[in-house]
C-alpha cells in the first residue's frame, strides 16, 4: 500500500509537470500577439509603461527588455513574488502589490476553481492569469484573499504622462474603462483584455455600454480591445 502511494505521487508530479509546461508554451503563444502589436507601436525611446494585472510579468519584462520604465500593478500576494525578483534584475521597474478599482479601499480576490489551498503554490502560479474580483466568472472558485485597491487617478498622479497603458485584469477593466476614458490626456495607448465572454449574461450589457463608449469617445483612436 505505501509503494502504491508513493507511485501515486510521482504520477501526480509528472501529470503536474507536464500541465506546467503546456501552460508555458501556451503562454508563449498567447503573449505572441500583443507582441506584435506593441511592436507596430514604435514606442520612442525612453517610454513608460503601466502594466494593470502584470500577473507574473511577462509583458512587463517585454517593455523593460526594451529599456523602457514600467509601473507594474499585481494584487496577487504569491504571484507578486515574480515582480520582486525582476526588480532585481532591472532598475526600471516599480512594481506595486496593488489591484485596479474605481475607488481605493479592499476588495476581495477569487482565485481559479482549481486552486484549493494556499499551501499549494504551483497550483496558485499554474492558474494565476484566472483571479478576479467576480466569483461569477466562470473559471473562478472559493479561495480567495482581501487585497488593497488603488485607482487610475492615483497611478496617473504618480506616472505622470505615459505612452502605453496595458490592462488584462479579468472583469475588472468594467469598473475602470470610465476613468480611463476621463483620464484618457494622460497616455497615447491603452491596450484592454476584454473578458465579457468568461462571465454570465448578465455582464454581455456592461461589456457593450464599455465599447459604446470607448468609440463615442473622441480618444476612440487609443484604446485597441482584445489584443489578445
Amino acid at each position: 500500500m505505501h509503494s502504491f502511494n508513493n507511485l501515486f505521487v510521482v504520477i501526480i508530479k509528472i501529470f503536474k509537470y507536464f500541465i506546467s509546461k503546456n501552460l508555458r508554451l501556451k503562454l508563449k503563444y498567447t503573449f505572441s500577439e500583443p507582441f506584435k502589436s506593441f511592436n507596430q507601436l514604435n514606442l520612442p525611446l525612453n517610454s513608460k509603461i503601466i502594466d494593470i494585472g502584470a500577473n507574473q510579468g511577462f509583458i512587463t519584462e517585454y517593455f523593460l527588455k526594451k529599456k523602457f520604465r514600467v509601473y507594474s500593478y499585481e494584487p496577487n500576494k504569491i504571484i507578486f513574488n515574480n515582480l520582486k525578483k525582476l526588480k532585481k534584475k532591472y532598475n526600471k521597474l516599480q512594481s506595486f502589490n496593488l489591484a485596479v478599482d474605481k475607488k481605493k479601499g479592499m476588495r476581495n480576490l477569487y482565485l481559479h476553481k482549481n486552486n484549493k489551498s494556499f499551501k499549494d503554490i504551483k497550483d496558485i502560479y499554474l492558474f494565476s492569469g484566472a483571479a478576479s474580483f467576480f466569483k461569477d466568472k466562470n473559471n473562478i472558485g472559493k479561495l480567495k484573499f482581501k487585497v488593497k485597491t488603488t485607482t487610475i487617478s492615483e497611478i496617473f498622479k504618480y506616472t505622470g504622462k505615459v505612452q502605453l497603458v496595458k490592462i488584462d485584469i479579468e472583469g475588472g477593466e468594467y469598473l475602470i474603462y470610465k476613468d480611463l476614458l476621463r483620464y484618457s490626456n494622460y497616455f497615447d495607448y491603452c491596450f484592454i483584455e476584454t473578458h465579457h465572454k468568461k462571465f454570465y449574461k448578465r455582464w454581455n450589457h456592461a461589456h457593450r455600454q464599455m465599447i459604446t463608449d470607448i468609440n463615442n469617445s473622441t480618444d476612440k483612436h487609443k484604446f485597441n480591445l482584445n489584443y489578445i
